[in-house]
């Protein structure tokens, strides 16, 4: 996760929205998924767009366990 941080403060991402800052750091970690799932989950989180989802995430730890399980089927 360290390496996508760092690609971000680093404007790995030409056309991101993390270019317009370079103090990202982590929030939430979902540990042991792989590449392709990891991605998803994070596309799920980010479609959200929602501060008040972000927060329930670290609040009710069943919600994300119930999302990587949608995203594993």
């Amino acid at each position: 996760f360290s390496i996508r941080i760092d690609e971000h403060n680093n404007h790995v991402f030409n056309k991101s929205f993390t270019l317009r800052a370079s103090d990202w750091e982590v929030f939430f970690k979902i540990d042991n998924l792989d590449y392709v799932i990891a991605r998803k989950v994070e596309a799920h989180f980010k479609k959200m767009k929602s501060r008040k989802f972000i927060l329930n995430l670290v609040k009710y730890p069943e919600l994300s366990e119930k999302i990587v399980t949608k995203y594993k089927k």
